[in-house]
Formats: structure tokens, C-alpha cells, sequence
């Protein structure tokens, strides 16, 4: 049997509080002679144990409370507006965001055309049409390498948008440069 043991300790600071996460862990591995003539096994195990000291998590939820209640009601109540009327006059919805925010296009893109139908929802006929534009990474990556990483989604509008359609941009860090985000 071979156990290997190691401990590291990681520091970061925001802008109010350091941070200090220690990590330890185990590896293990046993090999074993199987009955018969089958291969030995090798059967590995891997511990980690996570210990966060000085309320990372609770500064984090303080923060995100804090960022929602900075939204004034009538800007969710205008998106939501905005999306029912293209969802009743048959729109498509675009969805475009870089990094984590690509992620977050793919999935209100997705709860937009599934969760929307709640139950037996094969029977709905009034569906959203909404499409992530960060979702086709061959398409992207081409205008990407071809003519600039600025092009990745303004040149998907001009193939499939059409007179009407809405376009949702996300960023969670609100750092994209504008040319990156172009849609025009």
C-alpha cells in the first residue's frame, strides 16, 4: 500500500476581508491479485477536506443580496416585458456573454425554451424562441480567427436575426470591452 499525505494553505483578500483556505489530502493505492485469471485492481481513493476561515461564505451571500437589491423592480419588470412580447409575437431572443457569462446565456436560453413550459409541456404551443449565441463554439471561433473576436456575434445576429428580435447581453463582471460584446 503507498499513502501519500500533503497539506497547502492559499491566501487572497477582497477588498474587506483575507481569506485563507487550507486544503489537505490523501492518496491512496492498493493493488490486489483478483481471483481467476482477471487483472490485478488498482483501487485509489482521494480524501480532501476544505476548511474557510473568516466568513468567505457568508460575505459572498452578503454581496450577491446586496447586488440583486441594487436592481430597481421596474428594470426586472421591463425584461420581463420585454421578453413576454417577443415570446407572444413569435421573436427569438438572443443571448450572448463571454466566459462565465457565456454559461449563463446558455442556461437562460435554455430555462427561456424548457422551464418556461412548466408541466406536460409537449402540449404548449405559446414557446419562447430563444437562442445562446455563445453556445455554437465552432461558429464562434472562426469569425474569432477569420476577421477578430469582436465579429463572434454581431456576424451570428446578421445570419439569423431578423426585424424585432431581442437581444439579452450578460456579463457578471460587467468588464467586457464594448467591442468584445458588439451585436450590431
Amino acid at each position: 500500500m503507498f499513502l501519500h499525505e500533503n497539506q497547502s494553505t492559499m491566501s487572497w483578500h477582497s477588498t474587506t476581508t483575507s481569506y485563507r483556505l487550507q486544503m489537505r489530502w490523501e492518496f491512496s493505492e492498493t493493488n490486489n491479485e483478483a481471483p481467476g485469471d482477471l487483472p490485478p485492481v488498482s483501487v485509489v481513493s482521494l480524501r480532501k477536506e476544505m476548511v474557510i476561515v473568516k466568513g468567505f461564505i457568508e460575505e459572498y451571500v452578503e454581496s450577491i443580496h446586496a447586488c440583486l437589491a441594487g436592481i430597481p423592480p421596474e428594470v426586472i419588470q421591463k425584461l420581463a416585458g420585454t421578453l413576454l412580447s417577443a415570446c407572444e409575437r413569435g421573436a427569438t431572443i438572443f443571448i450572448a456573454g463571454n466566459g462565465g457569462s457565456a454559461a449563463t446565456a446558455s442556461h437562460l436560453a435554455c430555462d427561456l425554451t424548457k422551464t418556461t413550459l412548466g408541466t406536460n409541456p409537449r402540449d404548449k404551443s405559446n414557446r419562447f424562441r430563444a437562442v445562446s449565441l455563445s453556445d455554437n463554439v465552432a461558429l464562434m471561433t472562426a469569425w474569432a480567427n477569420d476577421e477578430g473576436y469582436e465579429h463572434i456575434f454581431s456576424e451570428q445576429i446578421k445570419n439569423l436575426g431578423r426585424v424585432d428580435d431581442v437581444l439579452v447581453v450578460t456579463s457578471a463582471s460587467g468588464n467586457s470591452p464594448k467591442k468584445e460584446i458588439n451585436a450590431r
